[in-house]
């Protein structure tokens, strides 16, 4: 009998998919730059919630946004790929699951209360959709954080409740799938327009009240909708905007370092180097040699 792997806190893709469950708590940041560096041709059905941040994945060569509480599902045969052109940080659940054993024609499988009959006709969908992005699908994320405390706490019939709790995922999936509403298309956000106006004036010193001002919110729910939506808090994606900024600028121009710190908004160029240094792993002038290299 197989049981479900579990690696906490890990990165990376599994080449050899040994298991009938593989379950990740993935960690993205600039420090780890192995996650989905090149493309990759999956093997398994992989479902993925994620936790926080946001990324831009290409699935069969079409880019999408991901965002928090986002719900995808990978079918085998896709090819997944990120690059990392941009500065990425965040974090998601993913389960990988066998497809030789969830399509295989035996009647009874001791992983998987769900009838035989079902298993094939979800998993026959799941090939047919190819990939899906279900928006803001906090039911599934809830399953998801309940797989890891039973990981964490191993307590007794733990076991069982992990089965059952990837039963209700996999059914919970496939009934979107019905739904006539869900598409794979990238709605635009709400906060497209604040986003543009950061982008453009990063050497302004902005307040989280004039952030929300411009999105048309009072500063709570400003700052609540910020973090559901895209998955920062008001100052930590100023952030991100401006160690992106840097990091183009840094990759694709001349501009001393001085320079780039007033243009994206550090108060000189000490407190840039510290900063991007904290969130990249290494300072500017060393990114700068790598990226021209």
């Amino acid at each position: 009998m197989k049981f479900l792997n579990y690696e906490f806190l890990t990165i990376g893709e599994e080449n050899e998919f040994e298991n009938i469950y593989l379950f990740k708590k993935v960690a993205i940041s600039p420090k780890n730059k192995d996650f989905l560096r090149s493309k990759i041709t999956i093997k398994n059905y992989c479902i993925m919630s994620i936790q926080s941040g946001q990324f831009e994945w290409k699935l069969d060569g079409e880019t999408f946004k991901i965002r928090p509480n986002d719900l995808i599902l990978v079918s085998p045969g896709v090819e997944m790929e990120k690059d990392f052109e941009n500065v990425e940080f965040g974090g998601f659940f993913k389960i990988s699951l066998d497809a030789g054993y969830y399509k295989s024609k035996e009647k009874k499988k001791e992983n998987t209360a769900i009838d035989s009959r079902e298993i094939q006709t979800i998993f026959s969908k799941f090939d047919h959709k190819r990939f899906l992005i279900f928006r803001n699908h906090k039911e599934a994320f809830e399953i998801f954080e309940k797989l890891e405390g039973e990981f964490l706490n191993k307590e007794l019939g733990y076991y069982a409740r992990i089965n059952a709790l990837i039963d209700e995922l996999i059914i919970t999936t496939y009934r979107n799938t019905l739904k006539e509403e869900i598409a794979i298309d990238d709605n635009t956000s709400e906060f497209q327009k604040l986003t543009v106006m950061l982008k453009n004036n990063l050497s302004h010193s902005w307040t989280v009240k004039e952030m929300a001002e411009l999105s048309g919110m009072g500063v709570t729910n400003f700052t609540e909708k910020l973090k559901s939506n895209l998955g920062f808090s008001p100052f930590d994606y100023l952030i991100f905007l401006r160690i992106n900024e840097a990091a183009r600028l840094l990759k694709e121009s001349d501009l001393n370092l001085t320079q780039i710190a007033f243009d994206t908004g550090f108060y000189s160029s000490q407190h840039f180097s510290n900063t991007f240094k904290k969130i990249m792993g290494y300072p500017p002038r060393d990114f700068r040699k790598n990226a021209v290299a």
